[in-house]
Parts: C-alpha cells; structure tokens; sequence
C-alpha cells in the first residue's frame, strides 16, 4: 500500500509539470487567455479569406474563467481538457469526454493539482452555443458530486500514467468510446501510449466496460501485455502504432477511425469497421491507398493492420501527413464536405475532403501560438453548428488555464 502510494505522489508531481500537452515553453507576452478575450467577446482572430469569415472565442466551459458554468463546487473540476463531443440519443444529450482533471490549478501556470482523475466526462441538453455552453451536470459515482474517473489508470510512469479519451460514437443506443494509455510524457508533444482500447457503455455514458478483443497497441512489450491482458503474440498482432490516438467517425455503415501516434508530430492513418462488427477486431479493414481511378483500397484484419504498420508502407498509407494532433472530422453540409481540425505544430489548422479518406485540400491557418501559446485540440460535433453548418463551434484546449474554451468558426 505504501509503496503504491509514494508511486502516485511522484506520478501527481510529474503530471503537474508535463501533462497531456506535455512540457511547454513559458507564455510568450502577446499570449491571449479566455479572460483576456471574455472583455472582447466579438474579436475576430482571424483576417477573413476565401474560406473563414470569422474566428472568435466564445468563452471557457471549465475552470475559473467559465461565465457560464461552475464546475469547481462539487464536480471539482478546475483543472482539465480537451471536451469531445458525443450525442446520447437516449437522453438527447451531448456528452463531454475530458482529459486528466484536477480540483486545484493556479491560472497561468498549465495543469493542475488535487484529485487527479485521468478521465471525466460532463453532459449537457444546451444546442445554442450563440450564447455559450451551459453543462447539466457530471457523471458521478454512487450520488457523489464529484466527476468521477470513468477509464480507471495506474497512474505510474513508466507503466501507465493516465488513460485519456481520443474519441466517441453511439452505435445502436450504445457509447463507445476509444481511449489511449500513456506510458510516459515526454518534451512538447511528445507522449508514448501503450495502446488504444475500446470501451462500451449500455447506460448513457454513466458506466463503461472495455471491449477485451479490440485493441491497437504502440509498444510491443511485457507491460503492454500486462495492460491488455494480451499474449505476447497478440499485442505483436495488434501492432498498429499510427492507430494509438483514434478519433471515429460515422458514414453510412462503416464507422471510419482516423488515427495518429502518440505525441503530435506523425501522420493520420485511416481504418474502418461496419458499425455492426466495432466489437469484431478481425472485420476491421485498414486504408492502403487508393487505385487508379483514386477508389480506397482497403485490406481486412491481420493483413491489412501489417501492411500499414511496416515502416515501409507507414508514410505511404497516411491520408493527412505529419505532424498532426488530435484529429476531429465531420462532414459539414453547408460545405458539401468533410472536414477537419486539427494541431500542426504551432497552428491550428482545418482541411476539406470530398471522401472520408481524401484527398485532404491544403491546410487553411486558423490562428497560431502568437494567439494562444501551448493551444491544442479542435473538437467538433455536427449538432454544434448553425445554419446547416456555416457556423462551426469547437473546443480548444489552452494549456496556461488548462481550461477547455468553446470557440466559434464562420465560413465564407
């Protein structure tokens, strides 16, 4: 029990130092913060194109400088990120899947402290984001007002240090929900994950169980056995390292998985599975490339997850090239399109595509680090937008306040 301690409360110190954004560099003096622009609340970050009109901060959803929610009292949600949107059609309700949480964080300084969990997730039945994002409440356990850990971790580094959300899809009334296990931080961007598992829940997003066969693992060793429950052989054959970070989405009936490594800095590699077999492993199929008449190319099960993992094929089979963090797509109407947001070193970017593998378009800047130093994440839903997509709400991670913020993008 001691020992188990003393190993929490390191792992509590370096999380508090290098947690999902990992180790940044000091703000710089033109860095913006939520409550810099909550003064300004119409200030258009961007100078209008051919594609964006406008780009503004609506406001924080979590942390000291929400106006409109306290997640501090009870919830003890101070500290925290990312918030990836997935709608509970049960409940017609959106759930919102954050990153490690803390009770306590000191503004300006990243991160957090007190009740580390490496998980939680809020829920909300506000649609109209024009006035910002009010949360209904948290998942809890057992009545509590605290958010609770919904993916439990070991919270050791070096073995597993936190298991974090990378993305959600309803299928058939069910919430499943991929997750990554971090084994180590590293400098900026950079993180190593043992693997990406699958978790299922049958209550609205109260409980998850994890789905024991579905699995993409990162590194080839004992530990990652240890985690999965895996044989040797099988974390060897689950081997599929672009595929750690996992972000699903639904088209007809495939649900389509856009996947990176650990860390920010690689490329995107795509697999799908019918909606039907998300639970089979073997029916998964991986994007190899596409033919002549540029038709997708994919290879079912052991094959195809060998194929793309090679170092060989690995930059070939990408569908977006590095570096790239923690990709979200969805198809906007009002565009005609998919389209993503992601992080590309110090820029968020957005892309289109007319295919869910491609051919992505050039990358159109949304705005930099000279705007939000240490920013990451751009999480969309197609339920937050407005005028069949014209506006496009998203959160965005900022690591100073490690707060979540609800920022509003309008196309041309």
């Amino acid at each position: 029990m001691k020992n188990k301690f003393v190993k929490s409360l390191i792992s509590l110190v370096i999380i508090g130092t290098c947690l999902f954004g990992g180790c940044v560099t000091p703000p710089t003096s033109n860095n913006s913060s939520s409550s810099d622009n909550n003064e300004n609340e119409s200030v258009n970050l961007i100078t209008p194109n051919e594609f964006i009109k406008s780009i503004e901060e609506v406001g924080a959803v979590t942390g000291r400088n929400s106006p409109w929610n306290d997640t501090i009292t009870g919830a003890l949600v101070c500290g925290t990120d990312l918030g990836i949107p997935v709608y509970d059609s049960k409940n017609e309700r959106m759930l919102l899947l954050y990153g490690d949480t803390f009770s306590g964080q000191k503004a300006g300084q990243g991160s957090g402290y007190n009740d580390w969990r490496s998980n939680v997730c809020a829920y909300s039945t506000d649609f109209n984001l024009s006035d910002g994002l009010t949360l209904d409440g948290w998942i809890t356990r057992g009545g509590r007002e605290m958010a609770k850990e919904l993916v439990p971790s070991n919270k050791t580094d070096n073995y597993e240090m936190t298991t974090i959300p990378t993305g959600a899809i309803e299928i058939n009334g069910a919430i499943y929900m991929f997750y990554m296990s971090v084994r180590h931080w590293g400098a900026n961007g950079e993180w190593w994950v043992s693997y990406c598992g699958l978790t299922k829940s049958v209550d609205g997003g109260e409980n998850y169980k994890r789905v024991e066969g579905v699995a993409f693992t990162g590194i080839k060793d004992n530990i990652t056995a240890e985690l999965t429950g895996y044989e040797p052989s099988v974390v060897v054959s689950h081997y599929a390292p672009g595929l750690c970070q996992v972000y699903p989405l639904a088209v007809g009936e495939y649900v389509y998985l856009y996947g990176i490594q650990g860390g920010r800095f690689d490329g995107v590699q795509l697999a799908r599975v019918k909606a039907n077999d998300i639970e089979n492993f073997d029916a998964y199929e991986y994007f190899t490339g596409v033919d002549e008449n540029k038709n997708p190319l994919f290879v079912q099960g052991s094959a195809g997850i060998k194929y793309i993992s090679s170092e060989e094929n690995k930059q070939k089979t990408q569908i977006i090239p590095g570096p790239a963090g923690e990709m979200c797509v969805m198809y906007n109407n009002y565009l005609g399109k998919y389209m993503t947001i992601y992080q590309m070193g110090q820029q968020m970017v957005m892309r289109t595509a007319d295919n869910p593998w491609g051919e992505w378009s050039k990358t159109i800047t949304l705005f930099g680090y000279e705007t939000y130093n240490a920013m990451y994440c751009g999480f969309m839903h197609e339920k937050y937008t407005e005028q069949n997509g014209k506006i496009v709400y998203f959160m965005m991670s900022y690591w100073w306040d490690y707060e979540s913020l609800l920022m509003k993008l309008e196309l041309q």
